[in-house]
């Protein structure tokens, strides 16, 4: 599951790619996604991932759970 991409949380894969459809510039940008009950941190540059990105339903409840997990372990990144 994708979470935060350039400071930003994205619950929405179509929002998600909209968003990169629009980036500009060159720079690389910080990808945080959980896999199992690990967050991982990518360096991607703008475009196209070459991944297959599919949609999950999550509670809504889980959602603000897992927002302030993100900005948890962002703080321990810095």
């Amino acid at each position: 599951m994708f979470l935060d991409y350039d400071g930003r949380f994205f619950g929405d894969v179509a929002e998600f790619i909209a968003y990169r459809d629009k980036e500009t510039g060159e720079e690389a940008r910080k990808l945080i996604v959980l896999r199992g009950e690990e967050f991982v941190v990518f360096d991607v540059l703008p475009g196209k991932l070459g991944a297959s990105l599919g949609a999950r339903v999550v509670p809504t409840e889980a959602v603000e759970e897992v927002k302030k997990a993100v900005e948890e372990f962002k703080k321990t990144q810095e």
